[in-house]
């Protein structure tokens, strides 16, 4: 099991939230909105795309939910790289 940032995921690249960074986790009403939304610890994402100049990831959760997630966050989200 590879372990990386969902920031470090190429497009396309399907893994596994394996847990919230530290530093991510001191803002509880953060994480709570990302639990609620979907993106938690065992759910499923595929990075779509990238906007450019420094935009958000455009994510797939669990095959159902998109979302764009802000970069600072994604750093802080590790995940495990699904085997292909």
């Amino acid at each position: 099991m590879t372990l990386r940032t969902l920031l470090e995921l190429n497009l396309g690249e399907s893994a596994t939230v394996a847990h919230f960074s530290s530093q991510l986790v001191r803002d509880i009403e953060l994480v709570t909105q990302l639990r609620a939304l979907g993106l938690c610890e065992g759910a499923r994402v595929l990075l779509i795309r990238r906007a450019p100049w420094l935009g958000p990831l455009h994510v797939r959760i669990d095959d159902s939910i998109e979302l764009a997630v802000a970069r600072a966050i994604a750093g802080e989200l590790t995940v495990a790289k699904d085997p292909s």
